[in-house]
């Protein structure tokens, strides 16, 4: 035997200990024997063969460990639900189909309808909202830029008239800017309808 090799009866009879079934196994190697020929050539024959009691030994071997080939218990599964709760176990399983029917997918007509009216009384309420908050908001904004010091100066300047010798608007200024800010008013008014017809 070479040294990087353990001979089988150096081994312990029982290495997972605990338990007095040995199992005992004996193998008779038949020697390789090489012939030369005249060209070079190896042939190796190699014969094994196993009588009737080897085979014998080898089966009362294995059926005297019994208990030795068995799984610890901490080895064997104790949840087996992914076994049972698996539907492709059963026996005439058949697989979903992979087509959808798509008929019955369809929104039906009084859904389209409903779906329509919801989404049109939505946007009635926005509209509606929108045409209460646009008169107060372009008013607001006429006003503010009304009142600005850079308009009332240009007017100082340009139409002197509507003021008084102290700088305020005398009655013919302040009747000047209220038609001028229901003008600006109108003109806007107007323009923002054109816009939302679009």
């Amino acid at each position: 035997m070479s040294s990087d090799t353990t001979n089988i009866h150096d081994l312990p009879l029982d290495p997972a200990g605990g338990g007095n079934n040995s199992v005992a196994f004996s193998a008779n190697e038949m020697p390789v024997q090489m012939h030369a020929q005249g060209q070079g050539q190896v042939h190796s024959q190699n014969s094994m063969t196993l009588d009737q009691n080897t085979i014998n030994q080898i089966i009362s071997g294995i059926q005297q460990a019994g208990g030795v080939t068995q799984l610890p218990s901490r080895d064997i599964p104790m949840n087996m639900e992914s076994l049972t709760q698996d539907p492709n176990i059963q026996p005439n399983y058949i697989p979903p189909s992979a087509n959808q029917d798509y008929i019955s997918s369809h929104p039906e007509n009084n859904e389209i309808i409903d779906e329509y009216y919801n989404n049109s009384k939505r946007v009635g309420t926005l509209d509606e909202i929108y045409d209460q908050l646009q008169t107060p908001l372009l008013l607001a904004v006429l006003y503010f830029l009304f009142q600005l010091p850079v308009i009332k100066k240009a007017l100082f300047k340009y139409l002197p008239f509507l003021f008084s010798a102290d700088g305020n608007s005398n009655i013919q200024g302040l009747l000047f800017m209220s038609i001028s800010y229901g003008l600006f008013y109108y003109i806007t008014s107007k323009i923002m309808v054109n816009f939302n017809q679009f």
